[in-house]
């Protein structure tokens, strides 16, 4: 049960390993006294027993393993005696897993719980008669059944179940073959293969995704990738995190781990979509790991680029196909509604994103030198085509109603057409110590008008969707789609071979007033005209 006297101790900056993670807020399942660990067994009247290991990683965990086998021993069996068995050993592990890895951010509370759980079994063991384990957490609660739920003590199924209103038996003791499942499946299966393997703490998978966010945030700082790309990546990679561990040595990652990352979201009731971006998260930040010379992930995982390992992005969480709603498009009526009954800058928002295919990043950012009210015409590049060579510069035309609005509402601002009463941007978006800070005034004004039914009840983004739409089924026109949405062009041709000038093209000026023509916008301004 013990071994010989330790000698030595680990110690750092003059503390001991002990210490250390209890300034890092891990409570320990043994307790350190001069040179030993200890602990109190219930099962022998409240004794202190005593392992002698040095105060280390490793010798905490020989003085773990000591510990448990005592407690096997000490055990009968009573009611309920079989399930103990089978999930306190589990539990613990959760309880070793974060004494040696440390607890990932927004895990506390799971954390605190856990090792409030363990004692109580542990004392609950003790008694004559044990009550079921999970009496032990008020199951009854949205937070107690969370907590059971992350812990794999509790699935839906079980919530109508018979045996949550009173004490079972051994017979009926539901958990006598429970197995850990989800993030806990792969993090004690880690344990298992050895994933404790000593090294340097920067080797871990969450020193290396925070080196990764840092690398990342500096792209930021230099204007080389959006604030938003940011948030979206910080997101999606501290899901990653918390699922595999944080503490996890690096060469840990395989293609097993791919493909059980791959299984877990499967499982998730979210979007396909949504589960595509967490996984592809999960591969951007594997790559960018194996490429680093000081990170000992020395293989890349042949999974990386399994057509396996896909999801249905067409397909919502319900089975449907998904696609671009024709319902939420907007009709002739509902324009020329908004572009009279609106005050006068939300007109102006509205027949300038049919105008030109606008969302509230592209009216945020459009500058006062990009536009000619004297020649009616605005000469724009999209902000996500910045970091592509030779970006599309697209001339629009503008309809004499967006002139005549622009006119009313143009700011007094030195650079930006559009700013708020208080001389802001629309849209902010910024990186401030490590979090992002985003802030859409159109977005929040359209919102609540939705909710009021001032405006239909579509989103804002399809104004630009309903522009496009019109010019792809239109045959004369539908070439001329790409051009209106000013995206980066896909061919060779339009990459290495097509000059993008920022010139009038009368054919596209066509399009425009075709466009305007359609959804009455130039029959408003003639009215207005011949009434003034």
């Amino acid at each position: 049960m013990t071994g010989p006297k330790a000698k030595t101790t680990s110690r750092s900056n003059g503390k001991l390993w002990s210490d250390r993670q209890k300034d890092r807020g891990v409570k320990l399942v043994l307790g350190w006294w001069r040179d030993r660990w200890r602990k109190r067994i219930p099962q022998l009247n409240g004794q202190i027993k005593y392992f002698v290991f040095e105060n280390s990683e490793e010798g905490y965990a020989d003085a773990l393993e000591a510990y448990y086998q005592l407690i096997r021993q000490l055990s009968p069996k009573k009611p309920n005696q079989t399930a103990y068995e089978c999930c306190l050993p589990f539990l613990r592990q959760m309880q070793d897993w974060y004494a040696r890895w440390g607890i990932p951010e927004g895990e506390e509370c799971e954390h605190d719980k856990l090792i409030a759980l363990v004692d109580a079994a542990e004392h609950e063991l003790a008694a004559e008669h044990p009550r079921s384990i999970v009496e032990f957490v008020d199951y009854r609660t949205i937070e107690g059944a969370q907590f059971l739920r992350q812990v794999g003590l509790f699935s839906s199924e079980q919530r109508q179940s018979t045996f949550w209103t009173g004490r079972l038996g051994e017979e009926s003791e539901p958990f006598s073959n429970w197995q850990p499942r989800g993030k806990w499946a792969e993090r004690i299966r880690q344990l298992d293969r050895g994933s404790r393997t000593k090294g340097n703490s920067t080797q871990t998978v969450g020193f290396q995704i925070r080196r990764f966010l840092a690398f990342k945030a500096a792209q930021v700082a230099g204007d080389h990738r959006a604030v938003a790309t940011f948030g979206t990546l910080k997101e999606r990679l501290t899901y990653f995190e918390r699922w595999f561990g944080a503490g996890v040595h690096v060469k840990e990652i395989n293609g097993t781990t791919l493909r059980d990352y791959y299984q877990h979201l499967l499982a998730r009731s979210v979007g396909n979509i949504r589960k595509r971006n967490l996984f592809n998260a999960s591969k951007q930040w594997i790559r960018w790991a194996w490429k680093q010379d000081d990170v000992e992930l020395e293989t890349l995982p042949k999974a990386m680029n399994d057509d396996e390992l896909t999801f249905l992005t067409h397909i919502n969480k319900e089975g449907e196909e998904t696609e671009v709603s024709e319902d939420l498009l907007f009709t002739p009526d509902e324009i020329i509604a908004m572009t009279s009954g609106l005050p006068l800058r939300w007109r102006c928002y509205v027949a300038l994103c049919l105008n030109c295919g606008f969302t509230q990043i592209d009216l945020a950012n459009l500058k006062k030198q990009q536009i000619d009210l004297e020649q009616g015409r605005l000469i724009f590049k999209r902000t996500k085509t910045k970091r592509h060579k030779s970006p599309p510069k697209v001339n629009y035309k503008l309809w004499s109603v967006t002139v005549a609005l622009l006119r009313e509402v143009i700011s007094d601002d030195p650079v930006y057409v559009f700013v708020t009463k208080n001389g802001r941007k629309l849209m902010t978006n910024t990186l401030d110590d490590g979090k992002v800070k985003r802030w859409d005034t159109v977005g929040c004004a359209w919102t609540k008008m939705r909710k009021r039914n001032r405006v239909p009840d579509k989103p804002f983004k399809y104004l630009r969707k309903t522009g496009s739409n019109w010019l792809k089924y239109h045959d004369e026109f539908s070439s001329l789609q790409q051009t209106y949405l000013a995206q980066k062009p896909y061919t060779v041709a339009g990459k290495h071979y097509t000059a993008y000038s920022g010139k009038p093209h009368p054919f596209f000026d066509c399009a425009i007033d075709a466009l305007g023509k359609h959804f009455g916008l130039l029959a408003i301004q003639k009215s207005e005209d011949a009434h003034a």
